[in-house]
């Protein structure tokens, strides 16, 4: 009993080392992410399908619960008056960890939503500026007029899809058709300076200003990697705590621990779901982008 004590108590000390070098060296990658502007735990999701995503979730929990199981059942059944201790302490502890758990995830959710509801909102925001823009365009001297009401709907083309599916060659062409219409729009200032070419120049400029800001939600302000993996290994931690305390039991009843596993698993994939710009189950509608590309086609015709 002696020996099997000293090889728990060896055991738990090589897994407490083990968590915190896991630690250090995460916040150590993370810092390095930060200064590099990369991102690679948000890429590698990005690059996954949803299916090996929450096979590889629902893998790891079932795991995690049978490591914890296997230590229950390892540790051997004491006397009644130990057993319910260890039952009492391990379903404090477990209550406490499902708590702080659930807060972290719909804390997450939530940040992850309200990113969503933004990315939402930028689209019908860049699609008014475009069209203000496109209409204060007719009030522009010509060959100008032309030009950049000709430019805007090739611009709006491009906003058929999302920011994050867009190719780096149409990301470039964009750019290039923003400087044109820049230019134009400097070209015109120095020839009239009215009050109609200055609210076109300011209309110009939001619509400019919500595409910068559209990527920036998209592409860079994302989740970030460290409450991924935090997240994550808590809830690891939460499975092997739910095997470990069933495992004094001798008993698992795989339906509602089944339950519990498929719910923690979907609903962390439904926040890598909200949190990512391409593709998925909730994907930000372009509508208003090709609803303004037929209204200028109409207007032009």
């Amino acid at each position: 009993m002696t020996f099997k004590r000293s090889i728990f108590r060896f055991t738990a000390i090589c897994v407490t080392i083990a968590v915190f070098v896991f630690g250090a060296l995460v916040l150590e990658v993370s810092a390095a992410e930060s200064k590099q502007g990369s991102d690679n735990l948000l890429d590698f999701l990005d690059a996954v399908p949803y299916l090996a995503v929450y096979i590889i979730l629902l893998l790891f929990f079932f795991l995690a619960v049978e490591a914890g199981y296997r230590l229950g059942r390892w540790r051997g059944p004491g006397s009644d008056a130990l057993n319910e201790s260890r039952k009492a302490q391990s379903s404090t502890t477990l209550g406490a960890m499902l708590a702080l758990v659930s807060f972290l995830l719909a804390f997450t959710f939530s940040m992850a939503g309200s990113q969503y509801d933004t990315r939402r909102r930028l689209v019908v925001d860049h699609a008014n500026a475009i069209g203000t823009t496109f209409l204060r365009a007719a009030h522009m001297p010509e060959p100008h007029r032309a030009n950049i009401r000709g430019l805007l709907r090739e611009y709006v083309s491009f906003r058929h899809i999302s920011v994050g599916e867009i190719s780096a060659e149409l990301k470039a062409r964009s750019s290039q058709v923003e400087q044109q219409l820049w230019a134009e729009a400097t070209a015109i200032a120095q020839k009239e300076r009215t009050p109609i070419v200055a609210i076109f120049i300011q209309s110009l400029n939001e619509m400019i200003d919500l595409n910068a800001k559209r990527v920036d939600i998209s592409i860079w302000r994302r989740i970030p990697d460290m409450l991924f993996v935090t997240l994550g290994f808590l809830s690891v931690l939460v499975m092997i705590l739910t095997g470990y305390w069933l495992g004094f039991a001798a008993r698992r009843h795989m339906f509602p621990l089944s339950l519990l596993i498929i719910t923690y698993a979907t609903a962390f994939l439904l926040v890598v779901d909200l949190d990512r710009p391409r593709g998925g189950f909730f994907r930000v509608s372009q509508q208003p982008m090709i609803e303004l590309t037929l209204s200028m086609d109409a207007t032009a015709g």
